[in-house]
């Protein structure tokens, strides 16, 4: 049952850090523009 814990633990920090990593939406949102949009 430890090993199973454990899994858990890690699939849940793999899934945090795929969500932590991912693009953001281009475009403005309700916090104003995208900061990393540039203007050209």
């Amino acid at each position: 049952m430890v090993a199973f814990n454990r899994s858990c633990a890690l699939v849940g920090a793999i899934v945090l850090l795929v969500f932590m990593v991912q693009d953001s939406v281009p475009g403005e949102n309700q916090y104003g523009l995208n900061p990393k949009v540039t203007e050209a």
